[in-house]
């Protein structure tokens, strides 16, 4: 803006080039006149003119995105440019709902994690983007606006849960009404504009990161890397659980318990709550996926829990045989608990 180079008021630049390359939709995917190594050969000379000019990483921040699935002959790894021309890895994925025949309700971690997973093995230290994502209203019966606000609850917890650095919405009206504000449908009216009010309650937490007007590059450039350390550490010490354990029945030789968790934080949707459980054998349990190791009971989401709000905190019980213990200590996530017995 002062009209000189390499100043405090430069513009910074997140360029995300032919993405989705691991689909058939674009001519940079591999066909009958080009390959992947084409792709990486593009890819890798673009990267170099950039830098030939000055413009490096404190500049200009390189996302290679891939389709959340491999649509085609060539896997997304096969057009991976290398570790030292990207700095970002993206997933661009879509819930598509009922609104073609080939497509079905999905969760954010049943679109997104498997694709994840793999370029967390291709490249384990980039950070991850989610620089297309979105929800149709088309669920079962039909458009349901409350099963996409729902939805956007989900997202916002897997972005946490995931550890996902960056996310641009995919707010257009496209092949379906991607839209969360502004579009044909919602699940609230503001100001005469249709609005899903979870993701504008999901951008107002703390985790987010908002304009810094007093900076004239808003993020830092530790932020602006993909390094959030420093906010990750902060949250993590200040979240808490708790788990009230109690016995609702005994007889000889077995008993009924239940567990509550609660959290001073929205917990994962993808939960894991184990506990001591010494002496005891698990005869059954409901409302979560029980399974007994040596002396330890672990509970994980039943396979309705993604259709649940993100809001939503585990209730569960199980039959026990033996004599009940009550435990004295339990991990969510690893995140150790207070355990209250009644």
């Amino acid at each position: 803006m002062d009209g000189q180079y390499d100043t405090d008021d430069d513009r910074r630049v997140f360029i995300r080039l032919a993405h989705e390359p691991n689909g058939t939709w674009y001519p940079w995917s591999a066909s009958s006149e080009n390959s992947p190594n084409d792709y990486i050969a593009m890819w890798q000379r673009t990267h170099q003119q950039l830098r030939d000019i000055g413009l490096d990483s404190t500049h200009v921040q390189w996302i290679w995105t891939v389709n959340n699935v491999d649509i085609g002959e060539y896997s997304a790894e096969q057009y991976y440019p290398g570790d030292a021309y990207v700095d970002w890895l993206g997933i661009d994925g879509f819930n598509w709902g009922t609104d073609y025949s080939w497509s079905r309700w999905q969760s954010p971690p049943e679109i997104f994690e498997s694709m994840r997973y793999r370029l967390g093995q291709l490249a384990p230290n980039k950070p991850v983007a989610l620089p297309e994502v979105a929800s149709t209203s088309g669920n079962t019966f039909g458009t349901d606006n409350f099963a996409k606000d729902a939805w956007v609850e989900q997202l916002a917890q897997y972005v946490q849960d995931a550890d996902i650095r960056m996310m641009s919405w995919f707010n257009q009206g496209k092949e379906s009404d991607w839209q969360v504000f502004g579009g044909k449908n919602g699940a609230e009216e503001l100001d005469g504009v249709m609005t899903y009010p979870a993701y504008q309650q999901a951008v107002g937490e703390d985790y987010w990161i908002t304009g810094g007007h007093s900076h004239p590059r808003i993020l830092s450039d530790a932020q602006f890397q993909g390094d959030f350390s420093h906010e990750a550490s902060s949250i993590t010490a200040q979240q808490s659980c708790q788990v009230h354990y109690y016995i609702s029945k005994q007889w000889d030789g077995g008993y009924v318990a239940k567990l509550n968790v609660s959290a001073n934080y929205l917990i994962p949707q993808n939960w894991q709550l184990d506990w001591e459980f010494p002496q005891q054998q698990l005869a059954y349990g409901w409302d979560a996926v029980l399974q007994q190791t040596e002396d330890t009971l672990t509970a994980t989401p039943p396979s309705w829990w993604k259709w649940v709000s993100a809001t939503s905190t585990p209730s569960f019980g199980y039959v026990g045989r033996g004599v009940p213990v009550a435990p004295t200590h339990a991990s969510l996530n690893g995140l150790s608990c207070t355990v209250i017995s009644q």
